[in-house]
């Protein structure tokens, strides 16, 4: 349950512009398994934590036939965002691609997008044309398609 919450700040020592568009983009079996697994207390908290944080849009990205695609819609409606079920691989960069093009859609001048996976998680490549910066772990490595 803590993935949801662990992005609703900004990474120390990061300041973030009054008007910015912040998102937490949450990529999930959608099995709450650690910590509060109650799909309502799991909403009610994000509620409550969003009602901190106004400017922050959740978009959940379910993995896999047996998540709880009921806990993930109500996570980002909560949030104001979109659920998006990834049925294989292969449909992740369009459910990434439509979730982040509707937030492009809203303003953008001098996108920076930043990645911090969990851990034991690392990024082997970055697919862009657009400069990549890493710290490590593969990351970084961009190259265009």
């Amino acid at each position: 349950a803590g993935g949801v919450f662990a992005g609703r700040k900004p990474p120390a020592g990061r300041k973030v512009e009054d008007n910015a568009v912040r998102s937490v983009f949450l990529f999930t079996d959608g099995l709450a398994n650690e910590g509060v697994t109650e799909s309502g207390r799991l909403v009610a908290m994000l509620r409550k934590t969003l009602d901190k944080s106004p400017r922050v849009r959740v978009f959940t990205f379910g993995f896999g036939a047996d998540h709880s695609p009921s806990m993930l819609t109500a996570l980002a409606e909560a949030g104001s965002g979109t659920y998006y079920y990834i049925e294989s691989e292969d449909k992740i960069p369009t459910a990434f691609a439509d979730a982040l093009g509707g937030l492009l859609s809203v303003a953008v001048q001098n996108v920076a997008v930043e990645f911090v996976p969990g851990p034991g998680v690392a990024v082997s490549e970055v697919h862009t044309s657009f400069p990549t910066e890493g710290s490590g772990g593969g990351g970084g490595r961009g190259r265009p398609r």
